[in-house]
């Protein structure tokens, strides 16, 4: 990996509601995580990653809450208790995890 460091970070959520023809409340919670690096080289990348949860329930602020503490539980759980400073440097590490080049903790 290019030698790198982090010169932007965005963090955007939003919450969509949606009313459907059978009274159900579709709502979709998600959050946008955003990283600006740039290289040795000089060269700039943004690198983006999303997490987001549904939910249906016929009272949508029950929809609402249900998507939303879905998608900040996984944060929680997988980001933030695991030592990641954010949903970029998860998913960067679950990637090289998934290549081999790094072991996982369990497995020491």
């Amino acid at each position: 990996m290019e030698d790198r460091k982090i010169i932007g970070r965005e963090s955007i959520s939003g919450t969509f509601c949606e009313l459907q023809e059978d009274g159900y409340w579709k709502v979709i919670s998600e959050i946008n995580d955003n990283v600006l690096y740039e290289y040795a080289d000089g060269k700039t990348e943004w690198v983006k990653e999303k997490v987001d949860a549904k939910a249906l329930d016929t009272d949508c602020q029950k929809a609402i809450q249900t998507a939303m503490n879905s998608t900040l539980g996984y944060l929680l759980d997988n980001v933030y208790k695991k030592g990641f400073s954010g949903l970029i440097e998860l998913r960067e590490y679950e990637r090289r995890l998934n290549d081999s080049k790094v072991e996982s903790p369990t497995n020491s």
